[in-house]
């Protein structure tokens, strides 16, 4: 089953995005993605890009739950600027680390393996499943939690830990904004998972 949040490469010999790039990925104003593999995988590294049509700053909150010790990490935040206009694969890519320090919300900061598998959705008939972005409603509500904005007005909506039934990691997305009720949509690509030891 193809990830619809998946681009790959696919630039051109100039490395700009090719045409239609982005296609098939919906607008909206993410506030989280929970990464699912097929099979238990410990990672080092995630690439992603943010495409937008207007300029907006975003801060990417990386979120690792081991269920085997039922603990919640967060990486140290990556902070982006993104600019509207043609990707650029060399400029346009983050790189996402996740070999370094998780921390875990105190002072100590803890050496981790990440270890990412299938998302055990067996909640509700797999409710939270879905290739392709999936707002929250009275539904799929409860297995959310509301964390307060680093980087701009109100709050974000993650995946309630204490509901998995699995290991995950969640990139969550906090955009920096000038009021509450501004829409600022973008569309999150998923170009490549890189596997740890």
């Amino acid at each position: 089953e193809a990830n619809n949040f998946y681009i790959g490469s696919g630039v051109d010999e100039n490395g700009l995005r090719a045409e239609n790039q982005f296609d098939h990925i919906p607008w909206a104003e993410y506030q989280s993605m929970i990464l699912s593999l097929r099979e238990e995988t410990p990672l080092s590294m995630i690439m992603l890009t943010l495409y937008s049509e207007i300029d907006m700053n975003v801060t990417i909150r990386i979120r690792y739950y081991d269920h085997s010790s039922h603990t919640l990490y967060e990486l140290g935040v990556q902070n982006v600027a993104v600019r509207a206009g043609d990707y650029d694969a060399g400029t346009d890519t983050l790189m996402i680390d996740l070999t370094g320090q998780m921390d875990t919300g105190t002072e100590i900061t803890t050496p981790v393996d990440v270890v990412v598998g299938e998302f055990d959705d067996s909640m509700e008939d797999g409710v939270l499943r879905s290739t392709e972005g999936k707002p929250i409603d009275s539904t799929t509500a409860k297995y959310y939690k509301i964390i307060q904005s680093r980087s701009g007005f109100g709050a974000i909506g993650v995946f309630d830990e204490t509901m998995a039934n699995s290991s995950y990691l969640e990139l969550a997305f906090d955009i920096e904004k000038t009021a509450e009720s501004e829409y600022m949509p973008f569309k999150v690509c998923l170009v490549a998972v890189i596997e740890g030891e």
